[in-house]
């Protein structure tokens, strides 16, 4: 309890001034303890509140760390799982059905033969040009060309006596005609110095046949190579025939 001095002088306290002094301070002194209620059960609220706010926070961070644990738990568990499982998985394929080749090579197992060229040269033109497009297991005679020098022929080559490639002009009774021997017709290899030929199994592309023979009793052209099997070193089959416009 704190005491009030009041510092006066003697005799400047008559009774109509003691009055007007105490009637203020009993009315003070009145409203006193409900104000101290009143701080009471602010100061009740507040610790309710600081209470309530350490519990929320203390289940708030328990929450979250609880979140945080698990799901970083589970994420990285899942993740690493996950991961252990591609990486399971890719180990036990073939590097060429990782990379997609498997089924590129797939496509090349009954390849198929396409003439988009609407005519030859004339009787007149001594040559011919060959020009044609692949993609996996499709290859399109686009369009023939006039040549003016025409080279010798290779040959005879037969698939049952050599291997490699070659193309063949034969005419309407199968008889061949002309024989261009090729380093490869579609390509299933490419240089890699100094390991040497790499396979790579042909997915677009362009090829173009230089310097044959504008013959009219040509009716076809044959390839020879081996197939396409992402296996170098087979043995030479027929591998397409395209009919002549």
């Amino acid at each position: 309890m704190t005491l009030i001095d009041l510092d006066l002088p003697d005799g400047a306290l008559g009774p109509s001034a003691l009055r007007r002094c105490l009637v203020p301070l009993l009315a003070l002194l009145a409203a006193c303890p409900v104000e101290s209620e009143e701080i009471g059960a602010t100061l009740d609220d507040g610790g309710a509140s600081d209470d309530a706010t350490a519990g929320s926070t203390g289940d708030g961070t328990a929450g979250d760390g609880s979140a945080t644990s698990a799901g970083d738990g589970t994420a990285t568990s899942a993740g690493d799982d996950m991961g252990s499982g591609s990486v399971g998985s890719d180990d036990g394929m073939d590097s060429s059905d990782a990379t997609g080749e498997g089924t590129c090579f797939e496509q090349w197992s009954s390849p198929v033969a396409i003439v988009e060229a609407a005519s030859r040269p004339a009787a007149n033109v001594p040559g011919m040009r060959l020009r044609f497009a692949y993609t996996p297991g499709v290859v399109t005679l686009t369009e023939i060309l006039d040549e003016q020098i025409v080279q010798g022929s290779d040959g005879p080559f037969s698939p049952r006596t050599h291997s490699g490639s070659w193309v063949e002009l034969r005419d309407a009774a199968d008889t061949t005609l002309y024989t261009s021997l090729e380093f490869q017709v579609v390509p299933e290899s490419m240089e890699a110095l100094p390991g040497g030929p790499i396979v790579v199994c042909p997915e677009d592309g362009l090829l173009q046949l230089t310097n044959f023979p504008n013959d009219p009793a040509a009716t076809q052209v044959v390839f020879f190579q081996e197939a396409l099997d992402g296996e170098l070193g087979g043995p030479t089959i027929e591998f397409l025939r395209f009919d002549l416009p």
